[in-house]
């Protein structure tokens, strides 16, 4: 967040390593939710690659994030790529801590991203 604190996600997803420079430049999602009713549409796909463009605005490079096991395709098809498959939410249990190369479009295009739309797309306001 922009403005408020992160609490215990400085460990979790092991952020305590980063630099103060990759810090300020990074964010973590720890909440995808989508109403059962529309999670088969392109709600979540265009919810996911709007807040993804909003971060390049921002000026972000990476995004840290946890998922439960049965997500975890899904965010390797974003572009993620699991830095802790071992993770124990304390809350919500077992999964995996992954992160995001926001500007990496080889990776993005290898795993057919999404974002690699929005980033071809992307050009910082001068």
């Amino acid at each position: 967040t922009c403005d408020g604190g992160i609490g215990n996600y400085l460990d979790y997803y092991q952020l305590a390593l980063l630099s103060q420079e990759e810090l300020s430049k990074s964010s973590i999602t720890t909440l995808l939710m989508v109403h059962p009713k529309y999670r088969y549409t392109t709600l979540t796909s265009r919810l996911v690659c709007e807040t993804y463009r909003q971060g390049l605005e921002q000026g972000l490079e990476t995004n840290y994030c946890d998922c439960d096991p049965h997500l975890l395709s899904f965010y390797l098809k974003l572009g993620y790529v699991v830095i802790d498959k071992d993770f124990v939410h304390p809350e919500f249990g077992p999964g995996s801590v992954m992160k995001l190369n926001m500007h990496d479009m080889e990776h993005l295009e290898k795993v057919r991203s999404p974002f690699r739309k929005v980033l071809r797309a992307y050009s910082p306001k001068q």
